[in-house]
């Protein structure tokens, strides 16, 4: 990206979308670069989401009841928009959270019909922050592209 603001400035125009528009830069290029400087691997994290096909089959996902289930490893949160949750480092005091040691929680895990699936997360900096920490301590490996549970993302099950 640094790569466009300077050629901007060497060509003198007020926006990066009109130099972008002369140097032909494509998605395809500009999430190659993306990717070349690591800025995923930085900033986003998989996390596996159960999905209940039975709750969306039979409409009880229509009317409220829970059909994704991101796991951190220690339990489950059934929040809907769990990567724009603010609270993501208090889960376990949040009413949309089920710990793995529950009834609830083993009755989900012994359903036929779950889906496994990953979400990308994006880190808030927050997550960046701990994630620094734990990594400086020897607590956390460094891995590319591996799918992180709950410690990783920088969650707390207290």
């Amino acid at each position: 990206m640094k790569a466009l603001f300077e050629l901007q400035a060497w060509l003198g125009h007020r926006s990066p979308e009109s130099t972008q528009h002369y140097a032909k830069i494509s998605p395809n290029t500009l999430t190659k670069a993306y990717d070349d400087a690591g800025y995923f691997a930085r900033n986003i994290r998989t996390i596996e989401v159960l999905v209940d096909r039975e709750a969306g089959a039979s409409g009880a996902a229509g009317s409220g009841e829970p059909w994704q289930h991101y796991d951190f490893g220690y339990g489950y949160c059934t929040y809907t928009f769990f990567e724009q949750c603010p609270h993501r480092m208090a889960c376990a005091r949040c009413d949309f959270y089920t710990p793995k040691e529950s009834g609830k929680a083993q009755l989900l895990e012994a359903k036929d019909d779950l889906q496994r699936m990953r979400a990308a997360i994006p880190l808030t900096d927050g997550n960046q922050r701990v994630r620094g920490l734990r990594r400086s301590a020897g607590s956390e490996p460094a891995g590319r592209g591996q799918p992180l549970r709950g410690w990783a993302l920088g969650l707390s099950a207290a």
